[in-house]
């Protein structure tokens, strides 16, 4: 039987378990190593450090004109990009085999403070949540503590009762009035409003090649 779990107009998710992995500091001690003459040629050296490149970017729309969006980071061009915007879906609108990706922040009661439940036709993949749009698993444009939380296949839609079949089983989600469900639709730079947050990969340009973008009733308030 699934375990209820109740989302009320801040919805919270429950009967879900989330793994986190902590972080091991490793310390490396430097050994000398006398080295031997041989024959053999000596190894080539080192080529200079590359630090890795950034995944994505994040950013604010700070206005829509015609001839694009102004964003702050003024580097960033999101003219010609593959764009997905989060917008608003009701109960009616979800569908047995569709997969829910809930994205949340951790709070102060060592639960989560839920920002997204968002919908999706996509397939999880190594185990991890499922992609809403390109390789976005929606928390990119939400800050650096937001993350999926929990994930899982719709089996059943019952009312406002979701059941859901997750990595750790069956669990039953119910999602309340004012609960914030939205899908990544596929979306033109001119549908971009001000107050927007954008996540976007890009070329060495800068030009964007896919983006998510997140309207500002969505996103974490600022403290």
């Amino acid at each position: 039987m699934p375990a209820p779990a109740a989302v009320p107009g801040r919805p919270a998710w429950a009967g879900a378990a989330l793994l986190a992995g902590g972080l091991l500091a490793l310390a490396a001690a430097a050994a000398f190593v006398p080295i031997l003459l041989s024959d053999e040629s000596p190894p080539p050296r080192a080529g200079p450090f590359r630090p890795p490149e950034e995944p994505y970017r994040v950013t604010q729309v700070v206005e829509v004109t015609e001839s694009g969006p102004l964003l702050e980071d003024r580097s960033l061009d999101l003219r010609g990009a593959e764009i997905a915007r989060a917008v608003p879906q009701r109960i009616a609108d979800l569908r047995p085999g569709e997969a829910i990706v809930v994205i949340g922040v951790p709070n102060e009661v060592r639960n989560f403070a839920i920002l997204l439940i968002a919908v999706t036709a996509g397939r999880a993949r190594d185990g991890g949540p499922p992609r809403v749009f390109a390789d976005f698993s929606g928390h990119e444009a939400l800050g650096t503590n937001a993350a999926p939380v929990a994930w899982g296949t719709i089996a059943s839609v019952e009312g406002e009762r979701v059941v859901v079949e997750g990595p750790g089983g069956e669990a039953e989600l119910t999602i309340g009035e004012g609960a914030p469900l939205v899908r990544f639709a596929p979306a033109d730079w001119r549908d971009l409003a001000p107050g927007d947050r954008v996540a976007a990969t890009f070329d060495a340009s800068g030009r964007a090649r896919q983006a998510i973008a997140v309207p500002a009733a969505y996103l974490p308030k600022e403290r």
